[in-house]
């Protein structure tokens, strides 16, 4: 069984998660200035800005949350899920396989390098990351596109390649 990271909390960094999780503006800050030198809520805030399109304002609490933390399976989520959405693919793959050296059961990290081997042309690298998001899926979302993607990739790549002349 892999180890489970436990952190136990105050009332006052519990309060910080609770607004920073809200997905309200106005509470998120709260939730931020509650707990200034805690990396997890600067990384949801910055997940739940950009989920509202928000990129630009999700900046800030991504480069706060990484001078507290940089290498954690948090940090890296983050990472890739901005990077995503700025088109950078040489980030994502790179932060993503950083990702599963350290959490090989994150498998939408796999989701994520495929979409980013995808961008790239990389075809049969990227349909081996969607096959292997679906071992362990956490989104029905993902999921549905990971097996259109693999379709549609199936339709252009051979399985195998006939040697003889």
């Amino acid at each position: 069984m892999a180890h489970k990271e436990f952190e136990f909390e105050d009332e006052l960094r519990v309060v910080a998660a609770f607004l920073a999780e809200s997905r309200d503006a106005a509470k998120e800050k709260l939730g931020l200035k509650l707990a200034p030198n805690w990396a997890l809520p600067h990384f949801w805030v910055s997940v739940s800005r950009s989920w509202r399109g928000q990129f630009e304002e999700a900046r800030a609490p991504l480069a706060a949350g990484l001078s507290l933390d940089a290498k954690s399976r948090w940090a890296l989520c983050t990472q890739v899920w901005l990077e995503g959405a700025d088109k950078k693919w040489d980030a994502v793959i790179r932060h993503s396989q950083e990702w599963l050296k350290r959490d090989a059961n994150a498998s939408v990290a796999h989701y994520f390098l495929g979409v980013a081997l995808h961008s790239q042309g990389k075809l049969r690298e990227a349909r081996d990351e969607y096959r292997a998001y679906l071992q362990g899926e956490t989104q029905p979302e993902y999921a549905t596109s990971a097996r259109e993607t693999i379709a549609r990739l199936n339709e252009v790549l051979p399985d195998f390649i006939c040697l003889v002349p």
